[in-house]
């Protein structure tokens, strides 16, 4: 199931601690995203964390992550669209506790963070706890590498 990459889809999305992976011997190799990430390494990377060959027994990898891409979203301008004024305060306050706070909040809001599906999910189902089943679309969405 090979998904396609290209060396801009991990621009600026690894973190120091990404663990990479450079065992072509493994047979998941081509669909794991540890070793695809490994694929797109720049010239100037030559240090970091590894994933060693010990890690592959009777042909599969502990460390296996399927290589895939996903549907991440941000901005919440048109979720409030329809939402009334006296359910506003409520629906941010539940926002930011299932977030993690205000300017975490704030951070998935400007795009800064980018909510996964599941993610998503959560959020919409706290406006539709409130009564709100129409209209739950997001701001912006993009297709980006599942590194989560």
């Amino acid at each position: 199931m090979r998904t396609s990459f290209t060396k801009e889809d991990f621009t600026g999305k690894l973190n120091t601690f990404w663990d990479y992976c450079f065992n072509n011997q493994c047979p998941m190799h081509d669909d794991c995203i540890h070793y695809v990430t490994g694929m797109f390494l720049d010239d100037g990377h030559n240090r970091g964390c590894a994933i060693f060959p010990s890690a592959c027994h009777d042909g599969k990898c502990k460390y296996f992550r399927q290589a895939r891409k996903i549907k991440v979203a941000w901005g919440f301008s048109k979720l409030f669209h329809d939402v009334r004024q006296r359910d506003t305060t409520t629906i941010r306050t539940l926002m930011k506790k299932y977030l993690g706070g205000h300017s975490t909040f704030y951070r998935y809001a400007n795009g800064e963070y980018k909510l996964t599906p599941e993610q998503q999910e959560a959020v919409t189902d706290i406006f539709k706890q409130q009564g709100y089943t129409r209209n739950l679309e997001f701001d912006h969405y993009e297709y980006t590498p599942d590194l989560t």
